[in-house]
């Protein structure tokens, strides 16, 4: 695919995690007394599933756009919208720091409505 038709491609945004923030995502996992088995086993698990997400993705004609999740910042964005740290909070943290354009200080300034939450 040449340069231009892959800035063309529809593009989605995914979660990445350095060896440092999994390693944060764990221990932050840990203390909220959620289970492990919520992530993958290990980092280089986690690697290799993102990588064959994206190949799978990339033949789709899809490309993948690196998320660089900062896990204190995710942790206290979820308290402050009253979310978990499991997969639907991470989820939206990284859909809004995407929409961001991956800049925390413009996600902090936005404000943030869940509509997949049941009205109560």
């Amino acid at each position: 695919m040449s340069a231009t038709a892959a800035s063309d491609a529809p593009c989605i945004a995914q979660a990445w995690y350095s060896p440092e923030s999994w390693r944060q995502l764990e221990e932050a996992i840990a203390a909220a007394g959620m289970p492990k088995t919520m992530l993958c086993d290990s980092y280089a698990e986690f690697a290799a599933r993102f990588d064959s997400m994206v190949r799978e993705f990339e033949r789709q004609g899809v490309r993948v756009e690196k998320v660089s999740i900062d896990v204190p910042h995710m942790v206290a964005w979820c308290r402050r919208w009253g979310l978990e740290i499991n997969n639907a909070g991470r989820t939206r943290y990284g859909a809004m720091l995407a929409l961001a354009d991956g800049d925390r200080e413009k996600l902090d300034a936005r404000g943030f409505v869940d509509r997949t939450r049941a009205e109560h």
